[in-house]
């Protein structure tokens, strides 16, 4: 079921709120700047901006619930998590917070529900909303991982490119930090990268 805008904007609100029992000030400006990005990424692209907003600021619900947490979470509610993901605990906030946002706030867009689950590792074939939020998390201003003309660019390629560009640089970063890239964040590169490839004959 895909949210309408107005009710959208009041989830928004909702959720802004529940942030300040849930995260630290510094998470919630992230959101809050992912949001805003993700917002005008859609806007864009055709797509309800409220929409993207809301993926934005829920986006990270989960994301300061310890390892211990979030691996009893998946377990008392049941959900099916990949093995890289019960190995590597740190990256369960995105099954974590879709749950969190269905489950105790009621949403049912199935798109932002994915975007959310789906911002952490990504997924091959991932759509237009998850794509959006997953290279928002990366380039909201806040972010410092690059220099402001590489950030502007990044922003104003079509959505292949820039998962294929925002992907290499993430993996990069965990290159350089000795973490190891998940195989489902691999496969994801490779699909966008051929989607890109096809795009140009």
């Amino acid at each position: 079921m895909r949210i309408d805008t107005t009710h959208a904007e009041s989830m928004y609100g909702i959720l802004l709120v529940a942030l300040e029992k849930r995260l630290s000030p510094e998470r919630i400006r992230h959101s809050t700047e992912v949001a805003r990005l993700s917002g005008a990424l859609c806007l864009n692209r055709g797509i309800d901006p409220a929409r993207g907003r809301l993926a934005g600021i829920g986006h990270d619900i989960a994301r300061e619930m310890d390892a211990a947490e979030s691996l009893a979470y998946i377990g008392r509610f049941g959900l099916r998590a990949a093995d890289f993901e019960r190995e590597h605990p740190g990256t369960l906030h995105g099954l974590v917070g879709r749950d969190i946002l269905q489950r105790e706030y009621g949403l049912r867009d199935g798109e932002i529900l994915a975007a959310v689950s789906e911002h952490v590792l990504g997924r091959p074939g991932m759509g237009p909303i998850s794509q959006i939020l997953y290279a928002a998390d990366f380039l909201e201003p806040g972010r410092g991982f690059l220099r402001e003309e590489e950030r502007r660019e990044l922003l104003t390629l079509g959505l292949a490119e820039m998962m294929v560009r925002v992907s290499g640089k993430i993996f990069g970063f965990l290159e350089s930090e000795g973490k190891t890239i998940a195989p489902v964040s691999k496969s994801m590169y490779a699909y966008f990268k051929n989607e890109l490839r096809s795009e140009s004959l």
